[in-house]
């Protein structure tokens, strides 16, 4: 996780949200950066704490200063209040400061293949699903913009033999076989970007404004995060709807995904 940094980020402090137990904040120190994480879980945070002697904020309204480098790991999907902490993290990150942001993709193949089974999924954990499109919108509605997508490969083979499990209740030799095969296909056949999980690195627009004269950040851009979704769901329209679609799972034999 540390590759996409460049050496001039170890300059300036590192925040990672939804830090877990530390094991990239340390990986990060080891290399040179400041690091600093925000952790909700009471459990994760005192391991972390008690681990590094450091302070875990349990809130981003906690911390104080600006960073170069804020990074969310597989935790985006997870935050209820999605668009109040885009925001909250957009006023944390520097001027020229890059936002690192990994989650599922629920374009990708190994998606396709399991559709109400993939692991990507993840409901009731997993509150939101992205994809390029969505997480464009998304962040443009808080004047951010994508710099760079980079795929996690290995996650296809990870999420490919979780959902193998998804679909017969169990692990076995035989489904983490086709787990492994069915991750090796998404990833060979992912020509147009489509990978299982992406990194979308991230930087800040500088003054954008419209031809209204008021910031883009004013501007409801609808159904960011939005999955594929059936009619017969009952979720409320974009005209009504202020933010990304929550994530629903599908049980029905009418699932597209």
């Amino acid at each position: 996780k540390t590759n996409p940094f460049t050496p001039h980020e170890n300059e300036n402090p590192l925040l990672d949200y939804g830090c877990g137990t530390w094991d990239f904040l340390n990986a990060a120190r080891k290399k040179g950066f400041s690091v600093s994480g925000v952790e909700p879980s009471a459990i994760a945070r005192s391991y972390a704490e008690q681990l590094t002697h450091q302070q875990i904020y349990n809130s981003i309204s906690q911390t104080n200063h600006e960073y170069n480098a804020i990074t969310l790991w597989h935790v985006l999907e997870h935050v209820p209040d999605l668009n109040e902490k885009v925001e909250q993290l957009k006023e944390r990150l520097a001027k020229n400061g890059t936002m690192f942001i990994a989650v599922p993709n629920h374009r990708s193949i190994d998606a396709q293949t399991y559709k109400s089974e993939w692991a990507g999924y993840d409901v009731p954990r997993h509150l939101w699903h992205f994809n390029r499109d969505t997480m464009t919108q998304l962040l443009k509605g808080h004047s951010l913009r994508i710099e760079k997508i980079i795929p996690m490969k290995l996650d296809a083979f990870y999420v490919s033999m979780l959902s193998e499990k998804n679909k017969n209740g169990k692990n076995t030799t035989k489904a983490m076989l086709d787990g492994f095969i069915n991750g090796l296909k998404s990833n060979t056949a992912s020509n147009k970007g489509e990978y299982s999980s992406l990194i979308y690195i991230i930087r800040k627009w500088e003054s954008l404004k419209i031809s209204t004269g008021s910031s883009v950040s004013s501007f409801l851009f609808p159904a960011p995060g939005k999955a594929l979704l059936q009619a017969d769901l009952k979720i409320p329209s974009p005209q009504n709807w202020s933010g990304p679609y929550p994530g629903k799972r599908l049980s029905t034999s009418k699932d597209n995904r």
